[in-house]
């Protein structure tokens, strides 16, 4: 990658290795940034060869991975966490990080997310259309799921609440859900 930072001696070193299926896009740049403060100086970058990129350095946060503006169209953004180890990442129209504790937590949790909103979608559709009948028994499905999604979400942000990946879902579901119940897990 362009740049390596050093932070203190005692961070262990971390990496990412990236796929994407095909090298039509080898020669366009890859960026990671940091989800908080990002600036010039602390967004790092490397260029795609042969459909593999390489990112390396030191210390634990969350990150996203994403290409310039009009290859994410096609190219899902994917956050990662960079922790000790090597996480493989897999950039296409849906993304994934795996190989790592808690990369492989964010993955299940992506996973969970993403078919929970195609199924509130597949609702959501349904109501705009359905009979007056039925839209009671869709709402209560909607309900459901809603319940269900907010347990699943508490559940991982209780599991995971002394690490990164906890840590930022918790900040990026607290506007969203329950900001009592949430409170009671820190």
């Amino acid at each position: 990658s362009t740049r390596v930072r050093s932070s203190a001696a005692s961070d262990v070193y971390k990496r990412q290795e990236g796929t994407l299926p095909t090298a039509q896009q080898d020669g366009e740049w890859i960026y990671l940034a940091p989800m908080e403060n990002a600036s010039i100086e602390n967004i790092d970058s490397t260029r795609i060869e042969n459909a593999r990129f390489t990112f390396q350095g030191t210390g634990e946060e969350m990150k996203v991975l994403r290409m310039r503006i009009l290859l994410r169209l096609k190219f899902q953004e994917l956050l990662v966490v960079t922790e000790p180890g090597v996480t493989s990442v897999r950039i296409d129209s849906i993304s994934s990080a795996s190989g790592t504790p808690q990369n492989d937590a964010l993955q299940h949790w992506k996973d969970r997310k993403q078919k929970t909103d195609g199924e509130s979608y597949a609702l959501w559709t349904a109501l705009k259309t359905c009979s007056p009948g039925d839209s009671i028994r869709i709402k209560q499905t909607w309900d459901s799921l809603r319940v269900e999604t907010q347990a699943f979400n508490y559940a991982f942000m209780k599991e995971h609440i002394n690490q990164t990946v906890g840590k930022f879902l918790y900040l990026s579901l607290i506007h969203i859900s329950e900001p009592t119940r949430l409170l009671s897990i820190s």
